[in-house]
């Protein structure tokens, strides 16, 4: 019986020791993606957030008519597509990163604070002769800031694309837009930056008959440097 007892301990042992690796091994398989899952809604958080608060300091700009402001780049790549450009992502500024999980159905686009081209805001009469996208002055919101996710077929990874896009308000007889604009490189060409934006205030001009609604357009330049 002596003999029997003192064998009982050791297989006691092997039989603890593989349920905690059993466990450990679970807690892996299933913490990692968890915790992968919180850094990619930090990050995405992250970006959010500065692109929010880039869309306050331009508004800032345009309603104080002067001044200048700096803001670092948070680790990841901002291209600016200006006002006069060919490209369907004119008068925007874009951040791109890449990260592990996918967090919104895959090439879908998501509209922060609810606000897309459908939001036109209240108007007293209709808004038929009006081209896509244009919003009522004084109800509707200047900025659309959408995130649309793309996978990537080689790298396995997703392209987060955050998109700050400015559009045409209209009264029933004029506009208003706020117009991006590199300082440099002329209002059609594209630039890029990784480390700092500068936004500056440049001008009010009133464009004759450029309004949506064939009114005179009230266009608000703001100049968009990168590096």
């Amino acid at each position: 019986m002596r003999r029997l007892s003192g064998q009982v301990q050791p297989i006691s042992l092997v039989i603890i020791s593989g349920i905690v690796i059993g466990l450990i091994g679970v807690a892996y398989f299933w913490g990692i993606p968890l915790i992968e899952k919180r850094a990619t809604i930090t990050e995405i958080t992250s970006a959010e957030k500065f692109v929010s608060d880039l869309n306050k300091r331009i508004k800032d700009l345009v309603k104080t008519g002067a001044g200048k402001v700096e803001i670092d780049i948070p680790e990841n790549l901002i291209k600016l597509v200006p006002n006069s450009s060919t490209n369907p992502d004119s008068n925007s500024i874009i951040m791109e990163f890449f990260v592990d999980q996918p967090m919104i159905y895959p090439n879908a686009t998501v509209y922060i604070d609810a606000v897309s081209c459908e939001d036109i805001g209240e108007s007293p009469t209709h808004m038929e002769n009006f081209t896509t996208c244009i919003g009522m002055h004084g109800t509707a919101s200047p900025e659309i800031i959408s995130l649309r996710e793309t996978e990537d077929e080689y790298t396995r990874k997703y392209l987060m694309r955050l998109k700050l896009h400015y559009r045409e308000l209209d009264t029933l007889d004029k506009g208003y837009k706020i117009v991006l604009c590199p300082t440099v490189l002329g209002c059609t060409t594209e630039a890029t930056g990784n480390s700092r934006i500068t936004l500056t205030f440049e001008k009010n001009v009133i464009l004759s008959g450029a309004a949506a609604n064939g009114g005179d357009l009230v266009a608000t330049y703001i100049n968009v440097d990168l590096i």
